[in-house]
């Protein structure tokens, strides 16, 4: 087993609506509705340089080497599930973008990552209940980040939260879904 430290964006998402999704499709039915999910977030996360570290139920945790591609990722996920395809598909994505120091485990099965950079990332997702994206104010200072979201015509909520067992507040942002173009 090794360890290494390395500074990665860490997205964490999860389906809105999954549960009554189960309780309305059967569960073989909402379950491709789940792959058919990840199939979506895995070609959108390996086209802005990212991986899929692992999935949990019908949640997943991905990484990238920068912020940027991170953000173009979420955008991009946003935009699609804000469309028609997925709306009527009656479910929403929640996603949540840290940034910052992590642990990298390489261990029998391949690479996972671990401390408070991840803990924050994955808290992240569940802030917004009506599905949507939120990050930190880390990704936000990263170098082109504010340049990328203004040449997209984005515009972010600011917002200070509490995070389950992290001490104090964090300075956290969401997208504004309508200036969002589709």
């Amino acid at each position: 087993m090794g360890l290494e430290i390395k500074n990665l964006a860490i997205l964490f998402s999860d389906l809105k609506g999954s549960t009554a999704l189960y309780q309305k499709l059967w569960d073989a039915k909402a379950l491709n509705l789940v792959w058919e999910h990840f199939s979506f977030l895995a070609s959108m996360i390996s086209k802005h340089h990212g991986r899929i570290v692992k999935t949990m139920g019908d949640a997943l945790m991905a990484v990238f080497l920068n912020p940027l591609d991170g953000l173009a990722a979420c955008v991009e996920i946003e935009k699609t599930f804000k469309s028609d395809i997925w709306k009527n598909k009656g479910i929403g994505i929640k996603l949540g973008l840290h940034c910052g120091p992590c642990i990298a485990v390489n261990g029998n099965d391949g690479i996972d990552y671990f401390g408070t950079t991840v803990n924050v990332a994955s808290r992240l997702q569940s802030l917004n209940t009506q599905g949507g994206f939120v990050f930190t104010q880390a990704v936000l200072e990263y170098p082109a980040v504010e340049q990328f979201l203004k040449s997209h015509g984005i515009s972010i909520f600011a917002f200070q939260e509490n995070l389950k067992g992290l001490p104090g507040q964090f300075q956290l942002y969401s997208l504004n879904l309508d200036s969002i173009p589709v």
